[in-house]
Formats: C-alpha cells, sequence, structure tokens
C-alpha cells in the first residue's frame, strides 16, 4: 500500500498546553489585574471535565495499552502538575503585586489518558461514541468553557514571562514556578510511540489488514485505503457538524475493523516493534519516568 498516511499521533499534548499558555500570555488575554482582584473564568454548563481512564473501557481498543504507555504521562497526573505551576505562578505574581487568574485547568475533553491516543490510534473504536461525535473528537462536539478574561498590560505579561524576546525570556512567574516544579517536557516516550505507529503501517502484517478492512468498507459502498482517510475527510473545515451521513460511515467502518480483526492484528504487531524500540532506550525513557515521577511529587506537595 504506497500511499502517504496522515494520522493523529503528536503533537504532544504537553508542549501543546505549554505553547497555549504562552501564546495566551502574548496575545495579552489572560486574566491579571495590578493591585484588584479579577474574577475566576466560569466554565459554560456542560462542559466536559471528567478525566479519560488510563486503558479504554469501551470499543475495540477496550482493555488495551501498549508497552510504551507505561513511561508516558497520563491525563490526570498532567492535570496535577498543571494545577500545582498555576498556584505557583499566581503567587509568584501576587508578591510582585498583581493578581493573576490562569486558565482553567481540566475543561477541553479528553479521549485519551495519554499521547497514545489509543480510543483513535487505529482510527475511530467505539460504536457507542460515534454515534454522538462520529470521526469528530469530543472537544470539537462538546460545549466549551467560557475563556473570557480580562488583557493584562505590558507590565504584568513581563512578569508573567520575564524580559527578553519570545522564546528567550529570562525570569518571570511562569518559569519560576516550572523549576521549582522541575517540570521538564520530556518527549521521548512520545516520539517513539510515533516512531512505532509509523513502522508498523510499514509492516506486511498490517498492510493486509489495512486491504481487508478498505475490502469491507468498499462492499459496503465506501472508497478508503487507509482507516485515517475517513477522519481527515469529516474533520475538515467543510464538515463542522456531525451528520447521518458520517454516523453511517462510521458504523461500516468500525464493523469492518472487527470483521476483518483489524485492530487485533495492529496492537498486536505494534507491542513488538515498542518492546524493541523500549530496548533499545531503556536507559533514557527510564531517566524519563523517574523525572516524570518526581515531577508529579512536587506538584502533589504544593498546596
Amino acid at each position: 500500500m504506497n500511499v502517504e498516511i496522515s494520522h493523529p499521533i503528536g503533537p504532544w499534548r504537553r508542549l501543546s498546553a505549554a505553547a497555549a499558555l504562552a501564546a495566551c500570555v502574548l496575545s495579552a488575554s489572560c486574566a491579571a489585574q495590578a493591585g484588584t482582584a479579577s474574577a475566576p473564568a466560569q466554565t459554560s454548563a456542560g462542559v466536559n471535565t471528567s478525566v479519560p481512564p488510563k486503558v479504554p473501557q469501551s470499543g475495540l481498543t477496550k482493555g488495551l495499552a501498549l508497552p510504551l504507555e507505561a513511561y508516558m504521562l497520563n491525563y490526570a497526573d498532567e492535570l496535577v502538575i498543571e494545577r500545582a505551576e498555576h498556584r505557583l505562578t499566581a503567587e509568584c505574581m501576587r508578591k510582585l503585586g498583581f493578581t493573576y487568574q490562569p486558565p482553567a485547568v481540566g475543561t477541553t475533553p479528553q479521549e485519551s489518558s495519554n499521547d497514545s491516543n489509543m480510543p483513535r490510534r487505529y482510527g475511530i473504536s467505539d460504536l457507542e461514541l460515534s454515534a454522538k461525535y462520529g470521526y469528530h473528537p469530543q472537544s470539537a462536539v462538546d460545549p466549551h468553557p467560557d475563556r473570557s478574561v480580562v488583557p493584562i498590560s505590558p507590565a504584568e505579561r513581563a512578569a508573567l514571562l520575564g524580559t527578553g524576546a519570545p522564546g528567550k525570556s529570562s525570569g518571570g512567574c511562569i518559569a519560576e514556578s516550572r523549576q521549582k516544579l522541575q517540570i521538564s517536557y520530556g518527549t521521548k516516550a512520545s516520539e517513539l510511540s510515533k516512531t512505532s505507529l509509523d513502522t508498523s503501517l510499514e509492516t506486511n502484517e498490517v498492510k493486509s489488514a489495512m486491504q481487508r478492512w478498505s475490502d469491507c468498507m468498499k462492499n459496503r459502498g465506501y472508497s478508503y485505503t487507509d482507516v485515517y482517510a475517513p477522519l481527515a475527510q469529516f474533520n475538515s473545515s467543510a464538515n463542522q457538524g456531525v451528520n447521518q451521513a458520517e454516523i453511517q460511515t462510521t458504523t461500516a467502518d468500525i464493523e469492518c475493523k472487527s470483521q476483518v480483526r483489524l485492530i487485533e492484528v495492529w496492537f498486536a504487531t505494534e507491542t513488538v516493534i515498542q518492546q524493541r524500540l523500549i530496548e533499545q532506550n531503556q536507559l533514557v525513557l527510564a531517566k524519563e519516568q523517574e523525572t516524570i515521577a518526581q515531577e508529579i511529587r512536587n506538584s502533589s506537595a504544593v498546596r
């Protein structure tokens, strides 16, 4: 199968969250006021703040966890670290004479506990979820929090980010809080996870199973060469809502995956690949794992 496949793994969530916070500050849209209290941002009714399970509890990926997931930060612990970072940042800003209200934590629905993205790693896999969301991620369909905030001044922005050009700032309350927590944003496990998925797509086992899935879909009236093609089609800018045609496609998609045992074959193949990658990168993975554990310990101590 000589096609270029675009899959939903990466960029890494922790780095994306950090970049989002920096963008918030640089655009002067985070809540902070000198000498006066700013009101906490209120979340909209119905916003999903649930924490996804470490292992999928439904669908074709139920109970599946790849070896590299043991080295990744899970979403629940990620929230512990983010909350601690925000508390320390707010405390630092208060000492400088500002009242800072950081962005709300945990208000963006997550389908996966970590960067492995198991529920959607091999395309959609859960009939119940697809009946509601189609190919769209939950975050594109569920209500979003109210992100209305108070603009901040250049002085407040400097206090948060420090001085210097963006990306080269020295000091600042955000940097100070991350230093106290020893946050490193290690991504080796996530990088290897992407590598293993790319590698698995080139194996005869996965190519054969993917072709059987494609043939099954063709028999139902759909023409797709890989499981990521419908994801891209229905998540394009031209498809803003979930419609009946999309729901019908997801049903055929998942039923064909089950019929040809695509995910079962793919998961087994990638497990072997990841075990080999872990053996080749054991030292750096173990170091990153301990670094994450230390971040969690440091963050849990913040009150």
